[in-house]
């Protein structure tokens, strides 16, 4: 009986230290306080907006005191920017991220915010407001960068360690790269593995060549060289699909490899991401359905 595994995973910071450093281009021996903390990275950048909205709400009291004569509405958002700025700056990954991948964007962003606190002393509101929204702007697209690139290192490491667990168990494997896609394809004797891994990381493992309950024992060595590497899993069930010849992924993959002759971490990809691809399309049609019905 062979079985199929579908998880988020994500890496702890520590683990992931050099991918870390070569993905935001830190300096060799950058130190960012690592430690066995797993690296959520949606989780980061909500909790850092967040952090900057209750942050706002403060920096807008002390303008208001500062500046009886404008507005709330207009000093809102300058508070806003502000806030963002100095939350950014208080953690350490984030500021040193921002400020590596393009320090003079965020050299940029903090002139502006220091021209709009001058503007705003100075009686020019609208452009002390017009130099904080560019602030903002710069802070914003600097994280979009910053966490493509995160996902990127984690996507990478989590691939490589994926590889080096598989080598570790005696598989042979091949391997595929494509649009921020990784397929692993392991094979030892009558054994295959396949293993695709998306772009935020969101792993799936189809097993074949197994009898009876072989497959569990295996998978778990596997779960445990991936975890002793620093991996995490969340999110994740495990399927005993009952079939030798593998579950849906692997035999629609062998069946692609077969008709198309492609190699089959090739194959591998082009089923997984043709999968996401229809299930993004059905939550979306979802979402609408509900939207319309709830109007």
């Amino acid at each position: 009986m062979s079985a199929r595994i579908v998880a988020m995973t994500r890496g702890t910071l520590r683990a992931m230290h050099q991918f870390l450093v070569e993905a935001l281009n830190l300096p060799t021996g950058t130190s960012l306080a690592l430690s066995d903390k797993v690296l959520d990275i949606r989780g980061l950048f909500v909790d850092t907006l967040s952090a900057a909205r209750a942050t706002a709400v403060d920096t807008l009291n002390a303008l208001r005191l500062e500046h009886p004569q404008v507005t709330p509405t207009t000093l809102t958002p300058i508070a806003q920017a502000t806030a963002l700025f100095e939350t950014v700056q208080q953690n350490d990954l984030l500021h040193a991220g921002l400020a590596s991948l393009n320090l003079s964007e965020w050299q940029r962003a903090a002139n502006l915010l220091v021209n709009a606190r001058h503007q705003l002393a100075t009686g020019n509101v609208d452009r002390a407001v017009q130099a904080a929204q560019q602030a903002q702007q710069v802070i914003f697209d600097g994280l979009e960068n910053l966490q493509n690139r995160l996902y990127e290192a984690q996507h990478r490491f989590v691939a490589q360690a994926t590889i080096d667990s598989l080598h570790a168990l005696g598989y042979q494997t091949e391997v595929s790269q494509q649009g921020g896609w990784t397929a692993i394809w392991a094979t030892r004797g009558g054994h295959g593995i396949a293993v695709t891994l998306s772009p935020e990381s969101h792993l799936e493992m189809d097993m074949l060549g197994w009898d009876g309950t072989q497959c569990q024992s295996e998978v778990q060595r596997i779960i445990q060289n991936l975890q002793e590497c620093g991996v995490t899993f969340s999110s994740g069930r495990k399927v005993l699909h009952g079939r030798r010849s593998g579950g849906v992924l692997l035999q629609k993959a062998l069946r692609v490899a077969r008709e198309q002759r492609l190699p089959v971490p090739d194959a591998l990809l082009s089923v997984a991401r043709r999968q996401t691809t229809h299930r993004q399309s059905r939550l979306a049609l979802a979402a609408l359905l509900q939207q319309r019905l709830g109007g």
